[in-house]
């Protein structure tokens, strides 16, 4: 099973210097294959893909006309023509099968993610650091034993630098000894089921139990922090571009939210935590059309916060973990309709309406709670 991972990075001045001069140049080849692209297909009318794209740079860097191309390693622009090679293929791809998407656009500094690819077979683990090409030794903090980042070979490596913190980021093969705890999991027989919301994150119903999971946007901590990121981007507004303290006020914009997605992230991670651990044989949920749910301006931001594809990738890889089945309802599936008492399905039930009432057994219930109840036995 693949799993992504992030290492903290702390490079000495001279680290960081080169660091950047990597990304800066990463972002210069982007530009420039789009460029090539572009003015290839203006007088040919067809694409390079990273195989030409790489051919036809190597002459560019090797003309001399571009000396500062040299100072980074030459994996820097091979890895970031590549990515722009795959990119191309999966626009393509997805116009072939009928679907809208773009091709890769131009890359402005200050506009888009300081960040650059890395070779895998480049980046080496050690004691005292970890080694980046043209970099050298790089000291990183880690709860990842030594010997676990050593096991496995590592997929897609790559430095951000973001909020103030440099971080290497990557995705790994968890061994079959990780997947598979030494004493297996015993497994109860109940199933749980998950109704995700936008004033509760999740209601979860098992055996009989109800389970409900706060709205983390709403708690104290949140919305403080909430009120904090709009003076600081007022105050970011007010700065003249390209100015040092343009650059420090989004650099305090940058700090707060990444609090708030990290406080976020945190909350669904215990949440789902919980819910796996209560060993159930199958979880089921919801496959929820997210994106037509995005559509109503009213509920748009609050389901946005909420991040509901966070939650059911964690729920996922978590009860993969334990060997739990996880199964998705269709998403036309009345479970908030549907009285989980006699079944009686009700035809209108607005969202204004926060308590189930059936008209035939007299049951009343959270709406939400009925739909746990119902998701539970849809198995």
């Amino acid at each position: 099973m693949m799993k992504g991972f992030k290492i903290r990075l702390f490079p000495t001045e001279e680290q960081a210097v080169k660091l950047w001069q990597a990304i800066g140049t990463s972002r210069w080849v982007w530009n420039w294959g789009i460029a090539y692209n572009n003015d290839l297909y203006s007088r040919e009318k067809k694409i390079a893909f990273e195989y030409e794209l790489r051919k036809e740079f190597t002459k560019v860097r090797n003309s001399g006309e571009f000396p500062w191309l040299k100072d980074v390693a030459a994996k820097v622009p091979a890895v970031t023509l590549l990515t722009l090679g795959q990119a191309y293929r999966q626009c393509f791809s997805k116009r072939k099968k009928g679907l809208t998407a773009g091709l890769p656009n131009f890359k402005k500094k200050g506009k888009t993610r300081d960040s650059y690819g890395l070779d895998a077979e480049t980046v080496l683990f050690y004691d005292d650091g970890v080694q980046v090409l043209k970099v050298g030794h790089v000291k990183f903090k880690s709860d990842i034993p030594l010997a676990d980042l050593r096991s496995t070979k590592i997929y897609s490596p790559r430095i951000t630098f973001s909020s103030g913190k440099w971080v290497l980021s990557f995705s790994k093969e968890v061994p079959a000894s990780k997947e598979v705890p030494a004493s297996p999991v015993q497994l109860h027989e109940y199933s749980v089921g998950i109704d995700l919301g936008v004033k509760t994150l999740a209601v979860a119903s098992c055996d009989g139990k109800i389970y409900k999971a706060k709205n983390i946007n709403r708690s104290h901590r949140i919305v403080r922090l909430t009120r904090q990121l709009k003076h600081k981007q007022r105050a970011l507004a007010r700065k003249r571009k390209g100015s040092a303290n343009r650059r420090r006020a989004l650099h305090a914009v940058q700090k707060c939210y990444q609090r708030i997605t990290n406080i976020r992230r945190n909350h669904t991670h215990q949440v789902t935590g919980k819910i796996v651990n209560l060993n159930p044989k199958t979880i089921v949920m919801e496959d929820l059309d997210v994106h037509g749910m995005m559509k109503n301006k009213h509920l748009a931001r609050a389901i946005a916060e909420q991040n509901f594809f966070m939650f059911k990738e964690f729920v996922r890889y978590k009860a993969e973990e334990k060997g739990i089945e996880l199964r998705f309802v269709d998403r036309f599936y009345p479970s908030s309709k549907t009285c989980s008492s006699c079944g009686n399905v009700v035809e209108n039930l607005p969202l204004s309406q926060r308590t189930y009432r059936c008209p035939v057994c007299g049951l009343e219930i959270d709406r939400d709670e009925n739909a746990a109840r119902n998701l539970e036995k849809a198995v």
